[in-house]
């Protein structure tokens, strides 16, 4: 990384960058002290993989996804209505909550 020469603009899309020319990064260490939450479901029980339920909600989002709405109860999908996209999405959810 560039360090700019005192006195030099340090703007970007408007704002003032902060000048972190003294500071170096431990990228050794954990970043964090507390320690991480535990894993409650690591996916042993199901009939898929973790990276192949993402490669098939990433397809199921290319095919229907519109958007979604959100509220204090959560989140919900609005998903384009099609030939099997009902029971697709209940399927993913299903096995999502199998946990």
């Amino acid at each position: 990384m560039t360090t700019p020469e005192p006195g030099t603009d340090r703007t970007f899309a408007g704002r003032v960058l902060p000048d972190n020319s003294g500071m170096a990064a431990d990228l050794t260490a954990d970043a964090t002290a507390e320690p991480r939450p535990p894993i409650v479901c690591d996916m042993t029980g199901a009939p898929d993989t973790g990276p192949e339920r993402l490669a098939e909600y990433a397809r199921l989002f290319e095919t229907s996804y519109l958007g979604r709405d959100r509220s204090q109860a959560g989140a919900r999908w609005l998903l384009r209505a099609g030939p099997g996209t009902e029971e697709w999405a209940r399927d993913l959810a299903e096995r999502e909550n199998a946990c």
